[in-house]
């Protein structure tokens, strides 16, 4: 299932989800996938910030399959290809939105349709995933004039002292 993702006919074949060594990170990498897509999922669909779940996803399963001596995996490249391989199963068959999707199926496309198959996208691509997901956040949010009350401290809890600040100066002018 996973392999047909692997862009390297060499890596494919040998990525055998049977063996009980990549098993562990197969189980590991979806599982964890699942459960950071209905996370950002349902944050999206409140109208909050994303936490970091997508960039630890990513990061977390870089460095465990580095670390582990057990997994023949040579070099950054090969995991690199592998963790693709999963975030594009990811998008694919467990979507976090339409958009994020349609951003990461362009984005892995360009890196391996582009001259370098070795480039390392992550550094840009991450980013440009939360603002997606920021963006998206903020069309579903509530104005706060509708918000009960919990979800009313829950808002202000996320803002920034400064905003806070702007938003008390901004009210104590009108009431002038």
């Amino acid at each position: 299932m996973i392999n047909q993702y692997i862009r390297d006919p060499e890596l494919s074949k040998r990525w055998d989800t049977a063996d009980p060594v990549i098993r562990k990170h197969h189980q590991r990498m979806i599982g964890q996938w699942i459960a950071m897509a209905d996370e950002m999922r349902a944050q999206i669909q409140q109208g909050h910030a994303c936490q970091r779940g997508f960039h630890n996803w990513i990061w977390h399963n870089i460095n465990s399959m580095m670390e582990d001596d057990a997994l023949k995996v040579s070099g950054d490249c090969e995991t690199d290809f592998i963790v693709d391989a999963y975030l594009e199963w990811g998008v694919r068959n467990y979507p976090i939105t339409d958009r994020i999707t349609e951003y990461t199926l362009q984005s892995l496309e360009q890196l391996y349709g582009g001259p370098d198959a070795e480039a390392m996208m992550w550094d840009e691509y991450i980013p440009e995933v939360y603002k997606i997901a920021e963006h998206q956040s903020q069309r579903n949010r509530k104005p706060p004039a509708k918000m009960n009350r919990a979800e009313l401290l829950k808002w202000i809890a996320e803002q920034s002292e400064d905003n806070l600040r702007r938003m008390a100066t901004a009210v104590e002018y009108q009431n002038q």
